[in-house]
């Protein structure tokens, strides 16, 4: 085989993998924002909360949910201040996560040798509208795909801190 495809095919394997890991990273703030409602509405039976949260089809929704919830439970200076910033973290994260999988992998091919990279599909016409066709921060190439993973792992854990912080008794429940 040829040298320059086996790397080509290489590079595609490591992308993919790198989005794998992304997807897996994104997971974890998920997890960690149920572990939260867990910690708010403690005292309820637990797979009733469970059911409550994952009974609601869109993370947007949900985060609304615990928004609401928050309100009745913390003072209004923490909700003013941590809250409104986890809060702020959380959608803008959740906007990349949702551009990431709602990409077309393609493969930008410069003198013979291709760079894997997701970007906005053609077909979108969506894209065109909300700003994002033809817009280098909607490319995600394997670095990008690196740097959002990271991003997504220390949101999980400032999620998990604000949940300890501000309820601690989730650790004697078994964490939620």
């Amino acid at each position: 085989m040829d040298e320059t495809f086996e790397e080509n095919v290489r590079s595609e394997n490591a992308f993919i993998y790198r989005l794998g890991l992304v997807i897996t990273e994104w997971q974890w703030v998920e997890a960690a924002c149920y572990e939260l409602y867990a910690a708010i509405m403690r005292g309820a039976n637990k797979k009733l909360i469970s059911v409550n949260w994952h009974n609601v089809q869109s993370f947007d929704a949900r985060i609304t949910l615990l928004e609401r919830c928050i309100f009745f439970v913390l003072p209004v200076e923490t909700r003013d201040n941590e809250w409104k910033d986890l809060k702020k973290a959380i959608r803008e994260a959740s906007e990349q996560r949702n551009a990431i999988v709602h990409s077309t992998f393609g493969v930008e091919f410069h003198d013979g040798v291709g760079t894997p990279r997701l970007s906005p599909s053609h077909m979108d016409a969506t894209a065109i509208v909300k700003k994002r066709a033809m817009n280098p921060s909607y490319v995600y190439g394997i670095e990008r795909l690196q740097e959002e993973g990271a991003k997504f792992k220390a949101l999980s854990h400032q999620i998990k801190g604000f949940a300890r912080l501000r309820f601690p008794h989730r650790e004697e429940d078994g964490g939620g």
